[in-house]
């Protein structure tokens, strides 16, 4: 369970959100290196998420609550939730985020929308 004013990290974000308002059962988000956001490619990161939850890639506009899959270097990944005009998203070992959607747009991979509850495939 989250805590108020003790860090976390973008996928931890992700996962609380979740799990929070109940469209998947919470779980133990398997321990990595939070470093590891830093090499892994965003790509790599957004087929993780589609093949964990029941999502689809969004073509359109954006929606509130659309998970967005961001590049923040040449081979580095973050992830947050859209909820127009603005993009919520979490720093390792700091608070959650609202920033303005528009200053991140530019490092979209691509930006996923749930369509349907619980997990596709329960990350092990």
């Amino acid at each position: 369970m989250a805590q108020m004013h003790v860090g976390i990290d973008c996928i931890h974000f992700v996962h609380e959100v979740l799990a929070g308002t109940g469209v998947v059962q919470r779980i133990k988000v398997p321990k990595y290196d939070t470093g590891i956001g830093y090499i892994i490619p965003s790509n790599r990161l957004a087929e993780q998420l589609e093949a964990a939850l029941f999502c689809e890639r969004v073509t359109g506009e954006y929606s509130f609550g659309d998970i967005a899959v961001l590049k923040t270097g040449q081979t580095s990944a973050h992830c947050g939730f859209i909820a127009p005009p603005h993009l919520w998203h979490a720093v390792a070992r700091r608070d959650v985020i609202r920033s303005p959607l528009v200053l991140w747009q530019h490092r979209f991979d691509r930006a996923l929308r749930l369509t349907a509850e619980g997990w596709r495939n329960k990350p092990a």
